[in-house]
């Protein structure tokens, strides 16, 4: 019975049979293993990683390979027969990557074809290790080196899922595994979440108030110190909080009064009492096209 029905889903008894054994040793362990015994449970305590350096020998070529092989089917030893949810995509040339998102119920082949004939995919980019923003939870080795995969929900192309045109006729990239279910599942909720979110052409402004107050350089005895600059207006600032990581900052805004008063105390203020450096910064400050900044808002 079981046969017939994976015959007809278009599955093989060895892919079934993979998942059979690796999911029922999962249970056999959880029902064998005493996870209350103290030997269990004292790993998680603090006080054992207290002893333990900071340094180490460098990272485990060994161990970074039982991860991937955890994320990655690299289909060595059985090829894989159709395209599935997770199949990575390396370009042969660089570092890009494409990855199916494609359900893959959609992609399981019944009476000699698939439900659909275009496959939908996510682009993304193999990065390695040392760079800025990588993850180690999206680790892929190629040609034997370690890298991380950066997903890039917004970069979504279709191909034909066979024949001319198809990934695996593109000579420009190259078959290299696929992502576990779960693991697959992960990458195929970022297109969907971002897709699906709920966008404004022109967001909402959004500003908090906040109370602000001066301070200038002056030489001291000790060789520098801060002076507060007594200023009789509204103290009050709005700033304009920017969308996302806001990588350029957010945009302070000042009280009218506040800005004409401030620029006449500095204008006035007494230069013999900064050193040379500051008098310049304070110069360079007072000119015209920084004095229309200050009133139009700055960036911190």
């Amino acid at each position: 019975m079981l046969r017939f029905r994976l015959t007809s889903e278009g599955q093989r008894m060895s892919d079934y049979l993979e998942w059979m054994f690796g999911e029922n040793l999962k249970a056999l362990i959880d029902e064998h293993v005493d996870w209350k015994d103290e030997s269990l449970e004292s790993l998680d305590n603090p006080e054992l990683s207290k002893g333990i350096e900071g340094a180490f020998e460098g990272p485990s070529v060994r161990m970074a390979t039982v991860f991937h092989r955890v994320r990655i089917d690299d289909h060595n030893s059985r090829p894989s027969r159709r395209n599935a949810l997770g199949d990575i995509y390396v370009a042969s040339k660089g570092k890009s990557v494409r990855a199916i998102v494609t359900p893959d119920c959609d992609l399981v082949v019944r009476k000699g074809k698939a439900k659909v004939k275009q496959l939908l995919t996510m682009g993304g980019e193999l990065r390695p290790f040392d760079q800025d923003s990588t993850s180690s939870d999206h680790l892929i080795f190629r040609n034997g080196k370690p890298y991380s995969l950066k997903w890039n929900p917004k970069d979504l192309l279709t191909f034909p899922i066979d024949g001319s045109g198809s990934l695996k006729e593109d000579p420009t990239y190259n078959h290299s595994g696929t992502l576990r279910p779960l693991y697959a599942q992960e990458m195929q909720r970022q297109p969907i979440s971002d897709l699906g979110r709920v966008g404004l052409a022109v967001p909402p402004m959004m500003g908090v108030d906040v109370a602000i107050n001066k301070w200038v350089r002056v030489k001291s005895d000790s060789g520098t110190s801060f002076q507060k600059l007594k200023i009789d207006a509204d103290n009050i600032a709005t700033v304009l909080l920017e969308r996302g990581e806001a990588k350029n900052g957010h945009i302070v805004l000042l009280r009218r009064p506040f800005v004409h008063t401030l620029l006449d105390t500095l204008e006035n203020f007494d230069q013999d009492t900064l050193k040379n450096d500051d008098k310049v910064r304070l110069s360079e400050f007072l000119k015209e096209r920084n004095k229309e900044s200050l009133l139009n808002g700055f960036i911190a």
